[in-house]
Formats: C-alpha cells, sequence, structure tokens
C-alpha cells in the first residue's frame, strides 16, 4: 500500500517530484503566463503555494547553461503532468530559456544596515551561482568586473558600494540576454519584503530610495516616471 507523502513546507520543485512527494499539478498554469505578455503579478495568501509555484517554473523554462541542448532534468521533472501534452509548447520553452531567479525571503533586521546586508549576501549568491558568464564572449572585460563585484559579499554588502549594487538586476538580465541571444525571464519571490519590512522604521525611506533604483528595469520602456 503506497503512502501518501505530503510536502508540508517544501517549495523546492524537484525535490517535490524526485522524493515522491505528493504534487498538486499546476504546470497548466505556465500557458496562462505565456498569455499575459512582459509582465505578469502573482499576489495570493499565505501559504497558497506561491514560491513553489515560482521554482516549478524555473525548473521548466532554465536553460543549462553547461548544456543549452539538454532538457533530460525537464523530461524526469514533468514527466507525466499537464504541461507534458503539448509537444509544440515543450519544444519551443522547456529548458530554453534564460532565467534569473531572486528571492528577497526574510531581508529584515532592526536597522538598514543589516537589512541591506541581508539582501547584498542573497544577490552576491546568486551572482555566484552566474559565474559561468565570465567565460562568455559576448561580455566585455568591463562587465566581467562588475559581475566579480557583485559575487562578492564585502561589496554588495556594503551600503557605500549601493549605487552600484542597484544596477544588479539591469546587469544580470542585461549579460544573460547578450550571452543566449534572447529575451531573459526575470522570476522575483517575496518582492515586497525588503519595503514591507522597513515600513514604520526611520529608514524607509533609504530602503525606498534604493529598491527603485534596484527594480527601474521593470519600468515600461525602461523610463523614468
Amino acid at each position: 500500500m503506497n503512502q501518501t507523502i505530503y510536502p508540508i513546507g517544501i517549495q523546492n520543485f524537484e525535490k517535490i517530484r524526485k522524493d515522491g512527494y505528493l504534487y498538486i499539478d499546476k504546470t497548466a498554469l505556465i500557458y496562462q503566463l505565456a498569455k499575459t505578455g512582459s509582465y505578469y503579478f502573482l499576489s495570493r495568501p499565505r501559504r497558497f503555494g506561491k514560491s513553489l509555484f515560482l521554482d516549478m517554473l524555473r525548473r521548466f523554462l532554465a536553460v543549462n547553461p553547461e548544456a543549452p541542448g539538454d532538457i533530460s532534468l525537464q523530461e524526469k521533472l514533468f514527466h507525466g503532468l499537464k504541461i507534458r501534452e503539448d509537444t509544440t509548447f515543450c519544444e519551443r520553452f522547456m529548458g530554453k530559456v534564460p532565467v534569473l531567479y531572486l528571492t528577497f525571503k526574510a531581508v529584515e533586521g532592526p536597522t538598514f544596515e543589516w537589512a541591506y546586508s541581508l539582501l547584498g549576501l542573497r544577490l552576491a549568491a546568486v551572482a555566484r551561482k552566474h559565474a559561468w558568464l565570465l567565460a562568455s564572449p559576448h561580455l566585455s572585460e568591463k562587465d566581467k568586473a562588475d559581475l566579480r563585484l557583485f559575487g562578492t559579499d564585502e561589496f554588495m554588502t556594503d551600503p557605500a558600494k549601493s549605487v552600484l549594487a542597484s544596477t544588479f538586476l539591469a546587469k544580470m538580465t542585461g549579460w544573460l540576454a547578450l550571452h543566449f541571444g534572447k529575451p531573459v525571464v526575470l522570476l522575483i519571490d517575496e518582492y515586497d519584503v525588503p519595503l514591507q519590512k522597513a515600513a514604520g522604521k526611520d529608514w524607509y525611506q533609504t530602503m525606498l530610495t534604493f529598491m527603485k533604483a534596484f527594480l527601474s528595469p521593470l519600468k515600461s520602456g525602461g523610463e523614468e516616471e
């Protein structure tokens, strides 16, 4: 008799699929996202599965930088799920898209410096995961120098370097687009946490200023208000 294993608190799609946890198939929602255009804002109550959904979407789309044509992992993870019924859609998008995934979960603290340091550590970790871009022939030496800085904890946690750090999103997505020659999908989980946790504190405006600069590439056409 098979025992159902419930993935309470698990937000890792790969772990759920590989370890045989119960998974409610939401892969059909990928079609809906494809129809929305450039931006999609997912707002649901806590514990609704937003983080798991974003991780599932990342696993479906993300190209393997070491072997861009290799979709063997996606074939295993999505075997038997609804999205696999549309072979044309999967041939076009599954494992074929450059993805930048960020999470701002637990970016908080009693001071701006504390919260900024936590944010910086998360961004530095993301930059290090993309260190393979240092071998890309499409990036300039200046680009690679900036990428090395982005991957350095000391640099990214120093508020004095916040001006350059605020260009992280624009530059990372730009570098990925240059390397792969196609648009990048940006996924941000817990995007509102830095400002939500700063609300009511005397350093809210400082965090707001940084986040506005950091997220400015998301503005339509990249134009200033």
